[in-house]
């Protein structure tokens, strides 16, 4: 995997870096971009669109979200992008304007084409960026669990949102456009290990469920009220 930090990422940089990765044989590429900068202009939803197709016809696929801020190393950025190329092979399901609690079936449809090699473990690694205020949320996730029970992945990714944008709003990367109260699911043969640093206590017990939510907001864990636990 390839990493380019770009502090700006401005399109015309950003295309050429695409271009630049694409000829190293990097199809598949990461893209992780912060709040600020070019996202600020009124009409970034379509030029970005436009970036997007113009990468997936030349037959680069691009899938990510927008953050409020990410980090590079140590250092958190509040404008600028990540791009991360992959050579694995890649199988791209994206779930657009979720409105069904049943969402399991919307995944298995998309990964026919992949059943047999899920079954033998040759999908190593699972990349989701969903919209982190769309409806939805808590039926994509479990949605998710039950893929992951049936065919072991490490998942990686979360929620993509913008600082002062407190609604669903286009954030989530597809190869075909950015869209918003969806996801974005990225199985990949990659091999990769997880690890988690923070400054919090623990939760008494090591298993939390979200087991019920207001929209975007969680109101209980395992039954009890968010706030007790």
């Amino acid at each position: 995997m390839k990493i380019v930090v770009d502090p700006i990422c401005c399109f015309a940089e950003m295309g050429n870096t695409i271009s630049k990765m694409s000829a190293e044989g990097y199809k598949n590429i990461m893209l992780l971009q912060a709040d600020g900068g070019m996202d600020s202009g009124i009409h970034y939803k379509q030029r970005i669109d436009k970036a997007l197709s113009v990468a997936f016809q030349n037959g680069v696929q691009l899938f990510g979200g927008v953050f409020p801020e990410i980090f590079d190393r140590d250092s958190i950025m509040d404008q600028g992008c990540f791009l991360a190329g992959i050579h694995s092979d890649v199988h791209i399901i994206i779930l657009e304007n979720l409105s069904t609690d049943d969402i399991v079936p919307q995944i298995e449809k998309g990964l026919a084409p992949i059943a047999a090699e899920l079954e033998r473990s040759h999908f190593k690694t699972l990349f989701v960026f969903g919209d982190g205020f769309g409806g939805n949320n808590l039926h994509l996730i479990n949605g998710i669990k039950q893929i992951v029970r049936k065919y072991p992945l490490r998942v990686i990714g979360g929620m993509t949102g913008r600082k002062m944008i407190k609604v669903s709003s286009p954030t989530v990367f597809t190869p075909q456009g950015i869209i918003q109260n969806g996801a974005v699911l990225v199985f990949t043969k990659v091999v990769s290990s997880l690890g988690v640093r923070h400054g919090w206590e623990p939760f008494e017990g090591s298993k939390i469920e979200i087991t019920q939510t207001n929209g975007c907001f969680v109101e209980r864990l395992n039954g009890m009220l968010a706030f007790d636990r």
